[in-house]
Parts: C-alpha cells; structure tokens; sequence
C-alpha cells in the first residue's frame, strides 16, 4: 500500500464485497433492488418503496425483527416529509439496525458530504475516549480523554447511539465513534443535544484539568478526516486532512508499537531471531489499489520455510476484513509450516472483523492445543450475515444500504444449506468462542509509551 486514499478503496471494497469464504465481490446479486423506482414529486416516497424492497432483501433478521422494521418503515413513510435529512438519516438507519448485523447498514457518505463532524478524531481505549487527531485551533486537546459528550458518558452514549447501528459492543468503538459521536447534527437529530452545529464536551487534559467545551461541527468539507483504526493513531498525516491537522503521538514524540508503524503497509513480516518468534501482520484480508494479498501469503509460506521459527504471532487485530478465500489455506496449515514444538499465538481485537475474524481463528480450529487467542474480543458476533450485492440505492437520497444475504456462524459452524455459504464445507469454521484465551486491554497509557502489551505478554509468556 503507498497511498492514504487506498484505505478509502479498501473501504469500498469491504462494504461491496463477498465478506468472507467465497470466489470474488456480487455474486449472489448483481441487480440493484430499486432501478425501476424513479423520484417522485413527493420528498422521499420513491426512498421509503426502495426501503421496502429492502426488507426483502436482507436476510439476516432475528425472530420478530423484520415486522418490527416494516412498522417503523411505515411510520416513517407517513412522516418522510416533515423530516430533516439529519432525522431521515437516523430514521434510515434505526429500520436498517433492526437486522442486528454489522454487515448491513447505511453508508456514511451523508456524515461525511452534508452533516459535518467535529474537527477532532478519536479512539476509544479501555481507559479512556481519547483525542488522537485534532484541526487547528484544537490540537490543545490531543491526548484528552473525552469524559462526556452532551451531557453523557462515552458508554451511556453508546447505548443511546446503537438503536442505529448493528454493531457489537466492540465493533461500535472502533467503527463507529468517530461517525455517530461526532455529528452535531445526527445527535440533535437523536434528541440528545440542543443544537444541530454545535457539541458540548467535557475533557480531561494531558495535565490533569476538567474543561467543558462548545465546540462547532466543520464544514462537511473540511470534515472527511477518517481511516481504520491503526492508520489513526498513527502520526503520519492522512491524505484528506485539511492543513493543520495534528496528531497525539506525533505531538508526544512516542516510539510506535512495531505494530502500529510503517501504517500504509497492510501486510509484514518481521523475524525475531533472538526469540525464535517470526510476527506475522494482517491489515487486511483484501487487496485494493493493486496490493496483492496473495504474494505476501506466498512470501509468509516462504519466510516460514526459511526461518523455522518455534512461535508465531499470527496478529489479525487491525483486519476489518475482505475475503477469506486469500488467507484460508495459509491460516488453516499454519501449524504445519512449523516446527514439531511450536505455539501459534493469535493476536486479535475489537477491530478484527468479518474475513478478519476467520484469519484469526482458523489455526485454533485446526490445533487447539499448540494455539492461544491474546488480546481483546474481536468486533463482531460468533453468528453474523454477509455476502452483499451491490448496495441498494435509495433514489432520491442517492444513500446505499447494504444487504446481507447469508449467515455464518464461526462458534458452532454453519450447516443449514438453505441460510449458509456451505459450498466449501472445508471453511466452515467452528471454534465455540471469538474471546480471546489471554486477554488483554488495550491501553492508551500503552501507546503512549510505546508499549504493545499483548506482544509483551506473548514474549514474556515464551522466555
């Protein structure tokens, strides 16, 4: 990878694709749902029937959820037109969370083109909301710990926020703070702040002091900063940061965990000669911008071949996902690529999702015994949907919506032909749990000094 607005690729990729354990992007559906709904005279009718054809095609409904969605999507058709786009967004993406599945939601083009955020990104750590990029006229916030928004604390906003959103408890602090937390607009919209252009926090400074803080929205086109989770506690600029932005380890001077630095390779290899260990990095499970997965797992097998290293940190925690079908062969024979006395240590976070969650795990379904699961729970549910066609695009509003449109269930496997992609049975992954076996908080006072504490316990685990 050599450019930032790869990762903008990546993201379109990941939102289009077939997510995990199949042959390629649409092939379950190549046919947009609502081509034939034209715009009406009338604001958002022909948006809400392209909704209804959606509750079709989504699949993925819990028991009673779909009738529930089909009487939120009729109230919302009698008060489409006495809605903001901001309370339209919302009322969009409440219908769409009732599926209860990460894959399927509402894209966030509208956040990023109208709404507009707060000039601040940040990352949420076990101790603490933290401000890790920051505009001008606010870089004294880097490194602050948010300690309310609106009047509420990171978690009761969360749960606010998440009638919205598919999300796990995990995959909402990755994926979706610096969206749902950010929009003055959206949380007005919400009934949780008063204004619609302005947010009132309160922080914590580096030195310690409480403030509370008014702050205004940017223009939505001076609000675009965004990018997966690694790429922003990285100090480098980002490529759609507007002049003056800064970041909070590049203010600190720190040294970069190995695994948050070089931030625009997605794949790396590194050998620890001295402990025997060989650190084996996934930033991804598909191959934008002509980035070709499949050399690296060519070069991972060489580099294993070559080095016999005893232990492996197989580290999946910055994997949003793509498809399985680059990384399932290397990931289910790692162990055989190993010496006799080897342990495979898996590294995973909230931030492992979708094809990312099967990376990780496939080593312990395959040897129990010789594999430990080190960090935090990865980002999604043991049982989720995926295998999305094209979005469908709401004709007036021109938002896509993705669909899901088959199940996989990475706990106890996925055996029902009518709801599973069991075509390639020998995927089918089945490893009871996606918590971790050792786990270990991600902690900013960590990054802050440099620290990566799961490698640390890995090593101190083998000397």
């Amino acid at each position: 990878m050599a450019r930032e607005p790869v990762w903008w690729a990546l993201h379109a990729q990941l939102l289009s694709c077939l997510f995990v354990v199949t042959a390629g992007c649409g092939e379950e559906d190549q046919t947009p749902v609502c081509e034939d709904i034209l715009p009406t005279t009338t604001p958002r009718e022909a948006d809400v029937s392209c909704l209804d054809r959606w509750l079709v095609a989504e699949r993925s409904w819990p028991e009673g959820a779909q009738a529930s969605a089909e009487q939120a999507l009729a109230a919302l058709s009698e008060e489409a037109e006495r809605l903001s786009d901001a309370e339209f967004y919302l009322r969009v993406s409440e219908i769409v969370a009732f599926a209860d599945n990460a894959h399927s939601g509402l894209r966030r083009a509208p956040i990023r083109q109208h709404f507009g955020r707060l000039p601040i990104r940040t990352y949420w750590f076990e101790d603490g909301l933290v401000v890790v990029r920051a505009g001008p006229g606010h870089t004294r916030l880097l490194g602050a710990k948010i300690l309310r928004i609106a009047g509420l604390t990171p978690t009761e906003l969360m749960a606010a926020m998440q009638r919205y959103s598919g999300d796990t408890d995990e995959g909402f602090r990755v994926y979706e703070t610096n969206w749902l937390f950010l929009s003055p607009a959206l949380l007005f919209a919400a009934g949780l702040s008063p204004s619609p252009a302005i947010l009132t926090l309160t922080v914590q400074l580096t030195a310690g002091d409480q403030e509370v803080i008014h702050m205004v929205a940017a223009p939505a086109t001076e609000s675009d900063t965004d990018a997966y989770p690694h790429r922003l506690l990285h100090p480098d600029p980002l490529a759609e940061e507007s002049p003056g932005w800064l970041s909070w380890l590049g203010e600190a001077q720190t040294n970069l965990p190995w695994s948050l630095d070089e931030p625009e390779d997605l794949f790396r290899y590194r050998l620890m000669a001295d402990r025997d260990v060989a650190h084996v990095q996934f930033r991804s499970n598909a191959s934008p911008g002509g980035v070709e997965i499949s050399g690296f797992v060519d070069q991972v097998k060489r580099c294993l071949k070559r080095d016999r290293p005893r232990y492996v940190l197989w580290d999946q925690r910055y994997n949003p996902g793509g498809s399985a079908d680059y990384t399932s062969k290397l990931a289910r024979r790692l162990h055989r690529w190993l010496p006799r006395r080897h342990h495979v240590y898996v590294l995973t976070s909230h931030a492992t999702f979708s094809a990312g969650i099967y990376t990780a795990f496939y080593p312990e379904w395959k040897n129990d015994g010789r594999t430990t699961v080190v960090g935090t729970r990865a980002g999604d549910k043991e049982r989720f949907w995926a295998e999305m066609g094209p979005p469908v695009v709401l004709p007036e509003t021109g938002w896509g919506v993705s669909y899901a449109r088959q199940m996989h269930d990475v706990g106890d496997g996925c055996h029902d032909e009518n709801i599973c992609n069991i075509r390639r049975r020998r995927l089918n992954l089945a490893v009871g749990s996606i918590n971790p076996d050792v786990r270990i908080p991600e902690l900013a006072s960590d990054v802050l000094e440099g620290r990566d504490a799961v490698v640390d316990w890995v090593l101190s685990e083998i000397d």
